[in-house]
């Protein structure tokens, strides 16, 4: 409210010569105010660059209170390493945002959206609980490997296409979820074996 006050103030008292030069040292002034504070907060972003990166080294899974604290906060800590989405510009050779050739690659956008408009068993997967229990067959999102989305599309496909043979090769999260889909497959058609 105030703001457009001064604004309505400054707009009809000054030129617009006068306007674009205030704009400009507000943008300047702007500018200076942020690298100040980020040469200040320099010193505070090593020491928590560090804390983060040993707290992801030896999994956040095994620091709950911190994991609590980023998840609220909406910030997780990635370290550049191989399995991690790529943030580090320094891996590329060429830009993203090129059209690139991929000649080997046939992505058939039309039949991948067509596949995923038939996946229709997220009350069954809604089912699967966040964290461990007791029941050592029985596949959660919250256990380290094999987490949420790949597991998801996994247990669609399965339930989707009922494959006769699997070969599962993985940490035994992926063979949880396997399991899943084909005893959810058998319950529903007694002939299914897989």
């Amino acid at each position: 409210m105030k703001q457009n006050v001064i604004k309505k103030i400054i707009e009809k008292y000054l030129s617009h010569k006068a306007i674009l030069i205030v704009s400009k040292i507000r943008h300047k002034f702007r500018l200076i105010t942020q690298r100040l504070i980020d040469l200040l907060l320099s010193p505070f972003t090593l020491i928590f660059a560090i804390i983060f990166r040993y707290i992801r080294k030896n999994k956040l899974k095994n620091f709950p209170l911190a994991k609590k604290i980023f998840l609220h906060i909406g910030l997780l800590p990635i370290i550049d390493y191989y399995y991690e989405p790529l943030f580090n510009p320094k891996h590329l050779r060429y830009s993203l945002r090129k059209v690139r050739f991929l000649p080997g690659i046939d992505f058939n956008d039309a039949e991948q959206l067509e596949i995923l408009s038939k996946f229709s068993y997220n009350d069954e997967l809604l089912k699967f609980p966040i964290n461990k229990s007791n029941n050592v067959l029985e596949y959660c999102y919250n256990i380290g490997a094999f987490l949420s989305g790949d597991a998801e599309y996994l247990y669609n496909i399965i339930r989707l296409f009922k494959p006769k043979n699997i070969i599962e090769i993985g940490s035994g999260n992926s063979t949880l979820m396997v399991r899943n889909a084909t005893n959810k497959n058998i319950l529903e058609s007694g002939d299914y074996h897989c």
